[in-house]
């Protein structure tokens, strides 16, 4: 068993880290935060983007169905083109399509190379690649009388984490002019 004598005479102090050390380890810190912070921000960002791109979507497809319920109930396929064909003053609105209680279409609007289905399968909100399709049912009272399909554009992935990133390198830029000054007054 060692006495106090002998633990304090082998016992030497750490050297503490010179400023600049110490500066470089706090900037090391700050930019890995920084790095965790983008990642969250990234994370969020997306997800809301998506979230509200759908709400933006599941709304335009609500007000089409409240739209064209009339020319449903009354087999006017004339009114229900033209109510669908008003989605082309939207540049996102890929196709737009009202179906009878069936499921066969009844009208229809499509870009080039964009035909919504001829038969209405799935109801569920889909994201898929570059587009996100919804529907929403067309009703008449309590009665569900068809159902509204629209396709609209999504922003691809990689350019949405593009604009991230070039805020996160405006950032980092900052951060590193700091520390730079920081390094160059000590």
């Amino acid at each position: 068993m060692m006495h106090a004598d002998e633990i304090s005479s082998t016992w030497k102090p750490r050297s503490r880290p010179d400023r600049r050390t110490l500066t470089s380890m706090i900037a090391t810190a700050g930019v890995v935060l920084l790095l965790m912070a983008a990642a969250v921000m990234v994370v969020y960002n997306e997800r809301f983007y998506r979230e509200t791109k759908l709400q933006q979507a599941e709304v335009q497809a609500r007000i089409l169905a409240s739209t064209v319920s009339a020319a449903l109930q009354f087999d006017d396929r004339k009114a229900a083109r033209d109510y669908v064909r008003a989605e082309a003053g939207d540049a996102e609105v890929e196709a737009a399509a009202v179906y009878d209680r069936q499921g066969t279409l009844f009208a229809e609007y499509a870009r080039a190379g964009a035909p919504p289905p001829s038969v209405l399968a799935a109801t569920e909100p889909l994201f898929d690649g570059d587009s996100l399709t919804v529907t929403a049912p067309v009703t008449q009272g309590d009665q569900r009388i068809g159902t509204v399909y629209m396709r609209t554009l999504v922003a691809p992935i990689f350019r949405r984490v593009a604009q991230y990133m070039v805020i996160g390198f405006l950032v980092a830029m900052g951060t590193l002019i700091l520390v730079v000054l920081g390094l160059a007054q000590s």
